[in-house]
Parts: structure tokens; C-alpha cells; sequence
């Protein structure tokens, strides 16, 4: 079962991480024309690989892992570029990469590390820039996304706080954003002005990104949300529970426009990054792709209104 995915832009590739028993971990890029396996990215460890991201110009890919290490390589060649090391923790042992992200030029990466450091560095170099001064917080920091301007961090934690971060001044711009639990998913809207959490709580939340203002609480989910996401259109939001649901909800309204109970029981799903598609995978190693339909769901809500109690056909 991966650990983490990420899609290329175009949906037509994704990175797959994983670590099986006693093996070596590695992410292999998967082809969803050829429906195979183009390249494999094997880390000189057995430790677990915890985010995979694509660099913007799908040439790289960083990764971040339990051995204390991220990692840039080439796609193309599968060559390992560059290694960080975040640091070890007060037991002396290698602290967990917890996320990692591209700037939007590529020329930087941000992670964020069990020991509470987000650490921004040269990505071509590798080279330690700037640590933004979160030490001693001991909030287990979970989730990280960037601005597309580069000025500002979202910072998701495991005490279910997300802050933003000013990079230049070092300082947050506002008051903690809260969650109940840890903060699994920070995602900005396009338009930068709006950020999207999800929780092991079981709630989905969007903000206000320049007031801090709770604008929207997506319920639902029986347990905790795995993934959250956007629609292309920015109109719905969808998430992914541990409790198997897969669910989605119009933003202006709140109202729920989808649920399906058990689509995936037994198995890891990922959302795509337009939340355009899903990707299922079975405990017995199948692959699943289910592609979201925004115009045709939204044909369906506008049948439900009009029909009430007539159920949704959640058929994928």
C-alpha cells in the first residue's frame, strides 16, 4: 500500500511511495497512458517515505522520509540530486520529514521535521536557508502548503493548530486556525485567499486566509478525514475519510452533493490534486482509478433539490 502519492498536473502520471518489510523504500512514477511503471526511485533506506511531491516543472521530485532525510531526484535519469539532513532528535536518533513542498519557481523546498523545524533550502543545492523559529512548540507538525507568491506558510500541526507563517518577517499573521485533532490536509484556493483543512477530528474546514474567519464546517465523516480537496472549478470540496466514505459538499451552500459509504473499505485512497479523480488501492496490491465527474454531479445535485429524497446515484 503507498504511503503517499502525487499527480502530475495533467493527471497523467503519478509518484507512488512505499516501504515494504525488510526492502528498501522507493517511489515509482506511474504511467496512466502506458499503465506502467516508467521510473523507480529507490532511498538508501528501509524507513518509511512520508510525501512525495512533484516539482512544478514535473522534472524533479522531492521526497521526505523517517530517516531524517529529504531528497531531490531527476526524473528522467531516477538520479538522486540533492540530500538534506532536518537534524536528530534529543534521543540522538535521525527526526522524521514529516511534508515537503515546492516553491512555485522550483528554486526552493520547505519541510517540516518531528523535532518542530520548518526549514526552507536552496533546492538546487541543498544548501539550510532559513529555519523559521518554531523550536520548542512540541506540536508535531503534520502539514505544510505554500503560496504561490512564496511570502507565506500554512503550517498544519498534530494539536490541530494551523498557523500562517510571513516568511520575511518570521512571525504568524494570525491566530491559530483550529482543529479537535491533527491537521491532516492545508491546501490555499487559487486565489490565495481561502485555505482548506481537514482533520483526524473528522471535520473539514475552510478560512478566511486574510481575517482568520471560519467560513465553512464540512460534517460528516464517522471518523478522521484522510484527505481534503478542491474541485477544478473551486465550486465543491471533497474529502476522503478513514471511515471509507468518500464525500463532497458545495462551498456557497454547505450542503453535502455526494456521500459514498464503504467505496473503498479495505483499502489507502489519495485524491488527485484538482480532487478530479481518485486513486484506490487495495490490501491485496489492485489499483483503482475513479475520475469525479464535477459537471455531471452537478447535474445530480440540481436533480436532487428538485427531487427530494430521491438519493444520489453514487455510482463511480
Amino acid at each position: 500500500i503507498p504511503d503517499s502519492v502525487d499527480w502530475t498536473q495533467d493527471e497523467h502520471r503519478a509518484v507512488l511511495a512505499w516501504t515494504a518489510s525488510n526492502e528498501q523504500a522507493q517511489a515509482a512514477i506511474w504511467d496512466f497512458d502506458t499503465q506502467e511503471v516508467v521510473q523507480r526511485l529507490v532511498h538508501p533506506t528501509d524507513r518509511l517515505i512520508t510525501r512525495v511531491r512533484w516539482s512544478h516543472d514535473e522534472t524533479r521530485i522531492a521526497t521526505a522520509a523517517e530517516d531524517g532525510l529529504a531528497r531531490i531526484w531527476d526524473v528522467q535519469s531516477g538520479t538522486l540530486l540533492v540530500e538534506m539532513e532536518v537534524g536528530l532528535t534529543s534521543f540522538g536518533e535521525p527526526a522524521f520529514v514529516n511534508d515537503i513542498q515546492w516553491s512555485r519557481n522550483d528554486q526552493f523546498i520547505v519541510t517540516i521535521d518531528e523535532i518542530d523545524q520548518v526549514i526552507i533550502w536552496d533546492a538546487e543545492t541543498g544548501t539550510r536557508l532559513v529555519i523559521l523559529p518554531l523550536e520548542g512548540r512540541q506540536s508535531l507538525l503534520s502539514r505544510i502548503d505554500w503560496m504561490d507568491n512564496g511570502q507565506r506558510l500554512a503550517i498544519g500541526d498534530g494539536l490541530g493548530s494551523v498557523i500562517i507563517w510571513d516568511i520575511q518577517s518570521g512571525t504568524p499573521v494570525l491566530e491559530p486556525l483550529m482543529h479537535m485533532g491533527q491537521v491532516t490536509e492545508v491546501i490555499w484556493n487559487e486565489a490565495e485567499d481561502q485555505l482548506l483543512t481537514s482533520s483526524s477530528d473528522g471535520l473539514v474546514r475552510l478560512w478566511d486566509a486574510q481575517s482568520g474567519a471560519l467560513l465553512q464546517e464540512f460534517t460528516g465523516h464517522q471518523s478522521g478525514v484522510r484527505y481534503a480537496g478542491w474541485s477544478p472549478d473551486e465550486q465543491l470540496i471533497f474529502s476522503a475519510g478513514f471511515d471509507g466514505s468518500i464525500r463532497a459538499w458545495d462551498i456557497e451552500s454547505g450542503e453535502e452533493t455526494l456521500f459514498i459509504e464503504n467505496a473503498y473499505a479495505g483499502a489507502e485512497v489519495f485524491l488527485s490534486a484538482d480532487a478530479s479523480e481518485l486513486l484506490l488501492f487495495t490490501r491485496q496490491g489492485r489499483l483503482a482509478i475513479w475520475q469525479i465527474e464535477v459537471e455531471r454531479l452537478a447535474a445530480l445535485v440540481q436533480t436532487r433539490l428538485e427531487n427530494l429524497g430521491v438519493p444520489l446515484d453514487t455510482t463511480p
